[in-house]
């Protein structure tokens, strides 16, 4: 948009090109990567060292994990499903939010916790090429720059999280140790394609 002085509407950018289009998505699929190996790395940094950005806690079956809020699009409550032929456990069905097809991923199954989801569970849209969404029983507070451990969990709920893969770290938020999601891990296991 155009605000410079003596405009007398702001005007709306050009329309983007099929190749101006294709190059900004490669671009951003290329940023993807690389801020994953940074992460990556960062996440082996001695106990102490703050995660930047902001992270949202989830609860389902009674188990709390984070997500980078950079990661969620939206937070909806559970609509109907449509079940998804031979879909690969843990994938509950499939909705359509905001004119897109969306799978639906239950959490809790990926750690092989015995659950339904409520009436008053909520979908977390992903942000991302993969249109997919975490079925969670809660979100929770939002954790601003948690802190990285080394350490895990030694009970029950430490081992379901640390078996499942799907931990790409440890964060203490609060005094309360904490998984925090690998959600390109989740995506990549199921095969989630939009």
């Amino acid at each position: 948009m155009d605000f410079r002085q003596g405009s007398a509407r702001p005007t709306a950018p050009a329309p983007l090109t099929q190749e101006e289009a294709a190059a900004l998505r490669q671009r951003l699929v290329q940023l993807d990567g690389e801020t994953r190996l940074l992460f990556e790395r960062l996440a082996q940094a001695e106990d102490g060292v703050t995660l930047p950005g902001v992270h949202l806690e989830l609860e389902t079956g009674g188990l709390r994990a984070l997500v980078p809020v950079g990661r969620v699009a939206e937070l909806v409550h559970l609509i109907a499903l449509t079940p998804v032929p031979d879909a690969a456990p843990g994938v509950l069905g499939a909705f359509v939010a905001r004119g897109e097809p969306h799978v639906a991923i239950d959490l809790a199954a990926l750690l092989g916790v015995e659950h339904r989801p409520a009436l008053d569970a909520i979908l977390v849209l992903l942000q991302g090429s993969a249109r997919a969404a975490l079925v969670v029983d809660r979100a929770h507070a939002l954790a601003e720059e948690p802190i990285l451990s080394r350490r895990s969990l030694d009970d029950e709920e430490g081992l379901r999280w640390s078996h499942s893969g799907l931990v790409a770290a440890w964060c203490v938020v609060g005094g309360r140790l904490l998984p925090l999601l690998d959600v390109d891990r989740i995506v990549l296991r199921l095969e989630v394609t939009p």
